[in-house]
């Protein structure tokens, strides 16, 4: 075992009064659902898959594994402006008795079968050149290694097939036979979950497939039911695009020219340049989206506006996209109004005031790279829009979903687990590094070889709304912390009730990482990353993983609280 795990393992194994320290489910947790086959789902159900369960269920949207990073040319639905309630901001179910079929034909409902089919399936928001911000070594799944000879840096397409390996590997690709003749398929693509519900003691999933006929130019729908004792929510949050709230930007979305291309759209929708090839494009945004399609449009458009929101950019991350933003960009101001003119087919006649007094015209083509909401609408009342921010009232059901710009999952535990019902859990963690870990939790704890905490002293470690402490880089004190907490309680569990016992990562990543992110390579800094790092973090004090870490470590450098798009 590694020389960081071995003084570890006594830290965390609980000695609480009473004979209530541990949760005790009501029943046994013999079938498992995971809901969403990118990389977190894909880890989920391939490790439950080695698990002594009865049945395992994996449901994904889209026609094959990979989440966000499953490419396609095709563009989802034109987003609303404004922005819906986030209870119906990623889709509206479609609920209908189980064992309902319907065929749809071209114009059925005014949908044409190209918008019915991705309506359900929703195109991921990648675009033909997107690349990852982190080197290979921590942006792959295990059991499918990279070539040695990979670039430092791989593109949406090597991750796609790396992640299509790993699903064939398990036998949960697309294509994918049953496992035995006795037993069903545990992959089901193209289905979308139209609802989760409490149901007794285990969960009631709702779902909608939906299929091209074959030699015919219609679709077929298929609604039923499935029941399981616990389910994996593990279906990312890129599912809802924002749309900022600016005067003006409803009524400039409507212009449409006679191709019925809109001239304003947000980024979900950017694949290649074409589109905006010797055309003036104003980008509205400054965060990861952003710098990367201003750098694929930059040198083909005839000029570039990029709006950036006044704010603190000393934290790391927000500093790096902001000055990776293309260079031949002029920065402009906050948008204060996109001014009425006569729709026309062109947005080139309409004036957009900056907050400064600037206005800017000849515009052709606004492009909204201003983030993604969690909406996840299928989770019913755990999505709760009445509550904003951190407010907290009382509720008869704990809402995991809240309106407002928070991207972590509320009322979830640091393993996961909803804290008012462990049945229940989500992929909180970066899946190539942690997910791993994290799938072996649920595992072990729904087939009883790791305990969690009675609800009561779950609910005494939880920090509170918006705090993550997972939600930090490789690298820092938080994220070694993170691996730490993981991997001790794990093997803990493991010495007490059975099951191997897990690594870290290798060394050779730190030293990987940091070349990478130290060089021209990584686009990071030079001087922010050194082994020092590492070695500050293994012998930070288990009193010191929290999730606001103290300014005196170096992490500090990395965050700020400010808003961006």
């Amino acid at each position: 075992m590694s020389k960081y795990i071995i003084p570890l393992l006594c830290l965390l194994v609980p000695v609480i009064n009473g004979n209530e320290e541990w949760h005790k489910f009501n029943k046994p947790v013999r079938s498992v659902a995971v809901i969403g086959a990118g990389p977190a789902g894909l880890q989920a159900a391939a490790t439950l898959l080695k698990h002594d369960f009865d049945r395992v269920r994996m449901f994904e949207r889209r026609e094959g594994p990979g989440g966000v990073w499953f490419y396609q040319e095709d563009k989802p639905i034109r987003e609303p402006y404004p922005d819906l309630p986030i209870e119906k901001a990623a889709f509206e179910p479609d609920i209908q008795d189980a064992g309902t079929v319907k065929y749809y034909e071209e114009g059925d409902h005014n949908l044409s079968l190209d918008e019915r089919w991705r309506e359900h399936n929703r195109p991921s928001p990648a675009w033909n050149n997107l690349h990852t911000n982190t080197p290979r070594q921590l942006t792959g799944l295990p059991d499918v290694k990279w070539p040695e000879d990979s670039k430092w840096i791989v593109s949406v397409h090597d991750i796609q097939r790396q992640v299509r390996a790993y699903a064939s590997f398990h036998g949960i690709n697309a294509a994918d036979e049953p496992w035995t003749d006795n037993s069903e398929q545990v992959a089901s693509y193209n289905t979308r979950v139209e609802s989760l519900t409490k149901h007794g003691e285990g969960w009631k999933l709702q779902l909608r497939k939906l299929e091209k006929v074959a030699d015919s130019k219609r679709l077929k729908a298929s609604w039923w039911s499935e029941e399981f004792d616990a389910v994996v929510v593990a279906s990312g949050g890129f599912d809802a695009p924002h749309v900022p709230s600016i005067k003006g930007l409803k009524e400039w979305s409507k212009v449409q020219d006679e191709e019925g291309h809109h001239p304003v759209w947000h980024a979900q929708a950017y694949r290649r340049p074409d589109l905006v090839k010797d055309k003036t494009v104003l980008l509205v945004g400054a965060s990861v989206s952003a710098m990367g399609i201003s750098n694929d449009i930059g040198p083909h458009v005839a000029k570039l506006f990029v709006s950036v929101r006044p704010g603190n950019r000393t934290a790391l991350f927000k500093r790096r996209s902001y000055d990776r933003i293309y260079p031949g960009a002029e920065h402009v101001g906050d948008i204060a109004e996109f001014q009425l003119f006569e729709l026309n087919g062109s947005i080139r006649e309409g004036n957009i005031a900056l907050t400064n007094g600037t206005i800017l015209s000849g515009i052709d083509e606004v492009i909204l790279a201003t983030g993604y909401r969690h909406a996840n609408s299928y989770l019913g009342l755990l999505v709760n829009g009445t509550i904003l921010g951190n407010e907290d009232p009382e509720v008869d059901v704990k809402p995991v979903i809240t309106e407002g710009k928070m991207s972590q999952f509320r009322n979830v535990d640091w393993r996961g687990f909803y804290i008012d019902d462990p049945t229940l859990a989500f992929t909180t963690v970066r899946p190539w590094t942690v997910g791993q870990y994290q799938a072996l939790a649920f595992a072990k704890v729904w087939e009883g070889t790791a305990r969690l905490p009675a609800i009561e002293q779950q609910w005494k470690e939880y920090p509170g709304h918006g705090k993550s402490f997972f939600s930090r880089s490789f690298g820092g004190v938080q994220a070694e912390a993170a691996f730490r907490k993981y991997i001790t309680w794990l093997n803990n569990e493991s010495l007490v009730h059975g099951g191997r016992l897990v690594d870290y990562y290798p060394e050779e990543w730190r030293e990987e990482f940091v070349y990478y992110a130290s060089s021209a390579v990584g686009y990071w800094e030079a001087g922010i990353f050194s082994k020092q790092n590492f070695t500050d973090a293994d012998q930070t004090p288990e009193n010191e993983w929290q999730s606001d870490p103290p300014s005196e470590i170096f992490w500090s450098k990395f965050i700020d609280n400010e808003e961006d798009y």
